[in-house]
């Protein structure tokens, strides 16, 4: 009856809750100069982010092994239902590429970054976001602007 307790116990603190996340350090990613942010973490530890999206955007998340000796994976939670939106767990020191849903409003996400390996190691994120609709228009812009101005547009 006991190990059955303690599976049930231990189940439970697996699942996120917004209860035990909040008494974790949260850090809210904000990148600068589109770098990647470095961090070390200990083996088998987690570190945890918020991220913003702006509202008709999606999430693009890349996390490296800057240390080449341990395996990182990168799990992305919707921050109000906890809900995962998208996880990388690629085997060894290969790199994470996710990317979220498009939000139809502001929202931000729970990112948790996690040493998987038996290292000590340091890994490289990054964080951004892209709007399809800003980037359909710079084309769009560009192609009414050379209308006006007689440019050739080439096709191949």
């Amino acid at each position: 009856m006991n190990k059955l307790v303690a599976g049930i116990v231990a189940f439970g603190l697996s699942i996120t809750d917004p209860v035990i996340v909040s008494a974790q350090e949260v850090i809210d990613f904000k990148h600068q100069d589109n770098n990647y942010y470095y961090q070390t973490l200990n083996s088998q530890n987690a570190a945890h982010y918020t991220y913003k999206i702006p509202a008709n955007a999606f999430g693009v998340f890349t996390l490296k092994n800057n240390s080449n000796s341990s395996d990182f994976d990168l799990y992305v939670h919707e921050n109000k239902s906890w809900k995962l939106l998208n996880k990388g767990e690629n085997q060894g020191i290969q790199t994470e590429l996710i990317t979220t849903p498009i939000f139809s409003e502001d929202g931000y996400v729970y990112i948790k970054i996690v040493n998987s390996g038996s290292q000590i190691s340091q890994y490289q994120f990054y964080a951004n976001h892209v709007s399809p609709a800003e980037k359909a228009v710079i084309p769009f812009a560009a192609a009414i602007i050379c209308g006006f101005q007689g440019c050739l547009l080439y096709t191949s």
